[in-house]
Order: C-alpha cells, then structure tokens, then sequence
C-alpha cells in the first residue's frame, strides 16, 4: 500500500512539473506574439486568410514574424526560440549558449507548440467565426502539448488564449 501511495504522488508531482513547464512556455509564445502589431503596416484589419506574409514563410522560424497573424498554424517540435534553436540551448539572439549551459538535446523532444489565430464576434468574444468571415477581433491560442515516451498521443499540457482588438489610429 505504501507503494502505490509513494508511486501515485510522484506521478502527480510530476504532472504538477510538466504542468508549470506548460504554462510558462506557452506564456513566453503569447507574450511574443502580442507583442507584435495587429496587422501588416498599411494591411487590411479584416484580411482573409489569416497568415504569414511571403517574407515570414520564407524565413527560418519566426524570425521575420512581424504581426500576429504571421503565428497562424505555427507548430514547432521541439519547442524553439525564433531562431530554430532548440529552447533551453539558445542564447536569445540566434546562436547557442555554451555547452555547459545548455539543457541536454533530448530534453525538449517530448513538447511542441501549436498556434490558432482566428476571428472571434464583435459582439461575443467568446464565439469563433466560421471560415471566411471576420471581424475587428481576433483570438489567439497557445497549445503546448507533450507525448511521454510509448504514447503515441499527444495530450495538451497547457491552452492559453487571449483576444485582441483592432482600434483605428485617430487622424
């Protein structure tokens, strides 16, 4: 008994861990992405489909990504920073930390990152709009998702969404 005891509370310890690691790696991927502009400088505020402009596709990671519509359908696996380096290796500028301050290679294979911009109801921000239509709001969804060793599913760790309005400059 003592040993299905310890054994259940390790695993909930570490769902707790991968739980945190989740938050935070989706909350660093939504900060990035609101920090930049709602949409291309001189672009159309209800622009249809939702995604990257020709320079963010041809760029290597987000590193040309320059409003938040260029994050639509981004998925990385492992998790990286804008460069494509593999996130606990990088040095937040395009290259590697040194050896001895990176986490092992290995160590972010079992994340990834999945992105969701789409249009939400002026009036309901909480209702998606069918494809094709648009609106002065957006919705952007941050999924972090881990496959454990032998799964062959990925579950979803942490979802965080956050929903942005466009406001006209005042003349």
């Amino acid at each position: 008994m003592l040993a299905l005891t310890i054994d259940s509370s390790l695993q909930t310890s570490e769902e707790s861990h991968q739980q945190l690691i989740g938050e935070g790696l989706a909350e660093q991927l939504l900060d990035e992405i609101l920090g930049k502009r709602y949409m291309a400088a001189g672009g159309d505020p209800r622009q249809y489909p939702l995604t990257a402009s020709a320079a963010g596709l041809a760029a290597t990671g987000r590193s040309q990504f320059d409003d938040i519509d260029d994050y639509n359908g981004y998925h990385a696996r492992p998790i990286e920073d804008r460069w494509t380096q593999p996130l606990g290796s990088e040095d937040d500028r395009g290259g590697l930390r040194h050896p001895a301050f990176r986490f092992p290679a290995d160590r972010m294979l079992a994340w990834r990152y999945q992105v969701d911009v789409y249009y939400v109801d002026d009036a309901n921000l909480e209702r998606r709009l069918p494809t094709g239509q648009t609106s002065y709001h957006r919705a952007v969804e941050v999924s972090v998702l881990r496959r454990d060793t032998g799964d062959a599913e990925w579950r979803v760790v942490s979802r965080l969404r956050r929903v942005v309005a466009y406001i006209p400059q005042s003349s």
